[in-house]
């Protein structure tokens, strides 16, 4: 029984806790019974005097309370393990790291980024864009402008002599078949509502990474099989040039990340009208400014305006 049962930061033993007590005493029937000393006074004693004077508060809780006295040291040590680090003196400066409260620190970035909004000079993201196409005063601007610029078309005419009327027939016939009015018309109002619209050459390849070369070797009659319109939302540019302002590629990607696949500029040819200067093309994913982001202000104004006169009374 005096047996060491726990060694832990506050290890006892059961003949300390039992007042030191043998095998012998126990056996000879011993009804004096020491508690340990917790305290000043062992807690039988302070109970059986806290009983007399009637004052009597529950064993097990003024038990609780010795010990959690008696192991404060402990108790401290311990926590002291699950204190969170402080370094040093003048290892970490003061409250403001770095950046951290850069933002909240100045009262221009905050100003500059909502008068920035409001007057529609940064870029407002595809998302934002797609939410726009979604109002009448937005979709009528840009239905507007892609229906008239593509309602008369293109008509063929023929130079000399010789008849060509085969050959203006084919051309015709091809344009329809590749359906080259209603992709240009989605090239405009990807324009309108994004700031920029991608079409892509359909040729039946795999590899799209390598360039679309128009030869007779490379490119053959009866080869393209389609014009697919692409929202600029689903691409991103890979590769382009930004030391070289003499450059071909200065600024502009000769190749897209369309969903992971990796295409050729000339096989997704880009449509923008109104451009952007080349410190904000990448901001613009090389995109122009839509026409939605330019008419956002009128737009607001126009509603707030409308909601106030219908609100009069």
């Amino acid at each position: 029984m005096s047996r060491v049962l726990s060694s832990g930061p506050a290890g006892f033993s059961l003949s300390r806790l039992m007042g030191g007590r043998t095998k012998a005493a126990l056996a000879a029937g011993q009804s004096d019974r020491r508690e340990p000393y917790l305290g000043s006074v062992p807690q039988a004693e302070r109970f059986r005097s806290q009983q007399g004077r009637g004052q009597g508060a529950p064993f097990p809780q003024d038990m609780a309370q010795a010990l959690r006295a008696a192991g404060g040291q402990a108790g401290a040590e311990r926590s002291a393990l699950f204190r969170p680090y402080q370094p040093p003196a003048g290892v970490r400066g003061g409250a403001t790291q770095a950046h951290d409260s850069a933002f909240s620190s100045s009262a221009m970035q905050p100003d500059w980024l909502t008068r920035a909004q409001a007057d529609g000079t940064a870029f407002p993201g595809y998302p934002v864009l797609a939410e726009l196409a979604q109002r009448a005063e937005y979709r009528h601007m840009v239905e507007v402008i892609a229906t008239e610029s593509t309602r008369e078309w293109i008509a063929f005419h023929a130079r000399g002599g010789t008849d060509k009327h085969a050959r203006i027939a084919e051309l015709e016939a091809e344009f329809t078949r590749l359906e080259v009015r209603q992709a240009l018309r989605s090239m405009a109002e990807y324009d309108g509502y994004y700031g920029m619209g991608l079409l892509y050459a359909d040729t039946g390849q795999s590899i799209n990474e390598t360039p679309l070369l128009l030869r007779p070797e490379t490119f053959r009659k009866g080869m393209l099989r389609a014009l697919r319109a692409v929202e600029p939302v689903w691409t991103m540019a890979d590769s382009y040039s930004t030391t070289n302002p003499l450059s071909a590629d200065f600024y502009a990607p000769t190749h897209w990340w369309v969903q992971g696949q990796r295409v050729h500029s000339t096989r997704l040819l880009r449509f923008v009208s109104r451009q952007v200067p080349d410190l904000l093309k990448p901001a613009y994913n090389f995109g122009g400014v839509s026409l939605s982001q330019m008419a956002r202000p009128y737009v607001e104004n126009w509603v707030r305006t409308r909601q106030s006169v219908s609100a009069l009374r």
